[in-house]
């Protein structure tokens, strides 16, 4: 459910001089899939990512829609 059509915006950040940048991409990967999964059913957020250092992060992802 959205209030008054209004959609909430998740923009998580990792620091770009993170030295462990793509170990937090896949941590940040799991609480996201996590979290959104605990979500009502209908409820919508948009999600505001930058690109990850592994090309193919996203693709194994899996939460319901």
């Amino acid at each position: 459910m959205t209030l008054r059509g209004l959609v909430p915006i998740i923009e998580p950040e990792i620091d770009i001089h993170c030295p462990e940048k793509a170990l937090a991409e896949g941590l940040l990967k799991t609480a996201l899939l996590e979290k959104l999964n605990e979500l009502p059913v209908g409820q919508l957020v948009l999600l505001k990512l930058t690109l990850p250092e592994q090309d193919d992060l996203g693709r194994s992802s899996s939460f319901r829609s």
